[in-house]
């Protein structure tokens, strides 16, 4: 039983970043305090390690290094994103399931683009998932331009997303859209000011 726990330990607190980025859509409010408490428990970890260090208390040790390791691994790669974006849209997946009724929920624009319809809008509040200083907004891109460096994106598209919050989304290079799944993108609003 102890093993299974120590199992459980380092792989919640070891994965907190991909748990953390699956809870942030189905569960918001779950997400928050879950990384609160983590947060929160940080340094007392850090503690305990050491103590059972001079205890000689091995594998308690090495089951708190192992987590606290793998915590600061799984953060790198929250950096670079890709694997970090793939467990928020398998949330995301669940918290707009069924798409068609998520969808009327959604801002939507249409417009045309080369003679094809085409949709942009924002699907969800982004000022509704924030954790300071990000803002977290999915937005609604059948044309995909969103994640487009700026000189792909057609005067057609700036003037439909014009409507949408942040308004500098439409000139901003320096953000990043990530593919969730399906023509659905989520964006990281990084200004504190933007988001107040």
């Amino acid at each position: 039983m102890k093993n299974v726990l120590r199992i459980l330990f380092v792989l919640v607190f070891g994965f907190q970043w991909f748990i953390w980025g699956f809870l942030l859509f189905p569960a918001r409010d779950a997400a928050g305090w879950f990384k609160t408490i983590l947060f929160l428990t940080e340094v007392p970890l850090h503690l305990a390690c050491v103590a059972m260090l001079l205890r000689r208390q091995w594998k308690n040790a090495a089951t708190i290094a192992l987590a606290l390791g793998l915590s600061v691994v799984c953060s790198l790669q929250v950096m670079s994103a890709t694997p970090w974006v793939w467990f928020v849209a398998q949330g995301f997946r669940i918290h707009a399931w069924p798409i068609e009724r998520y969808l009327q929920r959604c801002e939507l624009t249409d417009f045309a683009e080369a003679g094809i319809k085409q949709t942009v809008g924002n699907c969800h509040n982004c000022y509704g998932v924030v954790y300071a200083p990000v803002a977290y907004c999915i937005y609604y891109d059948t044309t995909g331009e969103i994640a487009a460096p700026l000189p792909r994106r057609t005067p057609e598209w700036r003037d439909a997303m014009y409507h949408y919050q942040p308004r500098d989304v439409i000139r901003d290079e320096e953000r990043r859209a990530y593919r969730l799944f399906g023509h659905f993108y989520l964006l990281a609003i990084l200004h504190e000011e933007e988001v107040a």
